[in-house]
């Protein structure tokens, strides 16, 4: 359906799991697709470790642990620890907005997603990968993955940054995709 509603050209940013989805409608229209920009994202899904993280993640969400799942997950997708505080609660009700059955659905979209590492050498137009240097959730060996198999690739890498890059430093970010875009 999207392809056939999709502008004629655009440029598709993903970050986290939107990079997944990226990667995923590259392989479908990638004549369309100007420039693709991916934020802490990956071709590959994760380690046999992260595949557990998120199997007990669906498992305490199916116990009634929504919240709790949340600070947990937050916690460990923020560098500064002193924005953590801050930046808890918007990341709390981002989620409930989201809610847990979608919250549920999109985990389970990873653990079901398909390895895309096999499409990169096929990527044809401008990629801007972004990497946060200290991401727990994304490590940068995943971005320096695509990066090396991406032809027009570039990787910029943001210091004293976690996961959550748009929240803990937005006006780096924007700055970034201001000056490559």
């Amino acid at each position: 359906r999207f392809t056939s509603i999709a502008p004629k050209k655009f440029t598709l940013i993903g970050f986290s799991m939107g990079g997944y989805i990226t990667l995923e409608l590259y392989r479908h229209i990638p004549n369309k697709i100007e420039k693709l920009i991916l934020i802490n994202s990956a071709a590959k899904l994760v380690s046999e470790k992260g595949q557990l993280e998120r199997e007990r993640s669906l498992d305490l969400m199916n116990k009634g642990k929504f919240d709790f799942l949340i600070k947990l997950i937050f916690k460990n997708s923020i560098y500064d620890k002193e924005k953590h505080n801050v930046l808890l609660p918007l990341a709390q009700e981002m989620a409930q907005e989201v809610g847990v059955e979608n919250y549920k659905n999109q985990l389970n979209a990873i653990l079901n997603k398909p390895d895309h590492s096999s499409l990169l050498s096929s990527i044809e137009c401008p990629t801007l990968l972004i990497a946060s240097k200290q991401d727990n959730v994304m490590p940068i060996e995943r971005s320096e993955h695509m990066a090396k198999n991406i032809k027009r690739s570039e990787l910029i890498y943001i210091e004293e940054c976690g996961h959550m890059a748009m929240l803990e430093q937005p006006d780096k970010i924007n700055q970034i995709l201001a000056d490559w875009l």
